[in-house]
């Protein structure tokens, strides 16, 4: 980036406080991180996809299919859930750390 501007390079040099704000309201970023990426893994894999946060959650969100239980099948499962909750509050649960623990 750098290379491209030469008189910002003079700049810098003769006032080092003036060079980086002039680098800073062209939108040049400080803080860069390099990713390595292997090129055999990229074979591998069958590729590489490059997406913002944003695009990313929104994908996200929609890879799993959201299930509504309408009817006889969603009062059984409030029931189900409300007497666990039920038992759990009044302290008729057990923490398993393994199923093998499970009588």
């Amino acid at each position: 980036m750098l290379g491209a501007f030469p008189g910002i390079l003079r700049e810098a040099k003769s006032n080092p406080t003036l060079g980086i704000d002039y680098l800073r309201k062209l939108g040049y970023n400080f803080i860069m991180n390099t990713v390595v990426i292997s090129p055999k893994r990229v074979r591998k894999e069958g590729g590489v996809v490059i997406l913002s946060l944003e695009e990313y959650k929104k994908l996200s969100l929609g890879a799993a299919p959201d299930y509504y239980l309408k009817g006889r099948a969603a009062n059984k499962l409030d029931k189900l859930v409300g007497s666990g909750l039920k038992e759990y509050r009044e302290g008729k649960t057990k923490v398993l750390k393994s199923l093998a623990d499970f009588d």
